[in-house]
C-alpha cells in the first residue's frame, strides 16, 4: 500500500511540474501577445504623430497664406474710417453748393 502512496505522490508531482510548465508557458505567450501588441500600438501612434505633424504643419501654412490673403479687421476700419470721412467731406461740399448758389454760378459762355 505504501507503493501506491509513492506513486500517487510522484504522479501529482509531476501533475504539480506539468501544470507549473503549462502555466509558465501561458505566461511567455501571453508576453510575447502583449509585446506584439506594444508593437502595433507603437507603431499605430508613431502614424498617428505622423499624420498631426502633417495637419499642423497644413494648418500652419493656411494661417500664413489666410494672413496673407485677407484683410484684418483693424485695416478694414481704418478703410471705412477714411471712406466715411471722405463722403462727409464731399456731402459738405454739395450742401455749400446748394446753401450758396450764387457764389458758384457761371455764366453761360456765348
Amino acid at each position: 500500500m505504501a507503493d501506491i502512496f509513492a506513486d500517487v505522490h510522484v504522479i501529482a508531482d509531476l501533475a504539480a511540474v506539468v501544470i507549473a510548465l503549462c502555466t509558465a508557458g501561458g505566461v511567455l505567450v501571453g508576453y510575447g501577445r502583449l509585446q506584439a501588441n506594444i508593437s502595433t500600438t507603437s507603431g499605430v501612434a508613431k502614424g498617428a504623430e505622423e499624420k498631426a505633424d502633417d495637419v499642423a504643419a497644413g494648418l500652419a501654412s493656411f494661417r500664413v497664406e489666410a494672413e496673407r490673403r485677407f484683410v484684418s479687421s483693424e485695416i478694414m476700419e481704418k478703410t471705412e474710417a477714411r471712406i466715411v470721412a471722405a463722403i462727409d467731406r464731399l456731402g459738405d461740399r454739395i450742401d455749400n453748393l446748394v446753401d450758396h448758389p450764387s457764389r458758384h454760378s457761371r455764366e453761360p459762355l456765348g
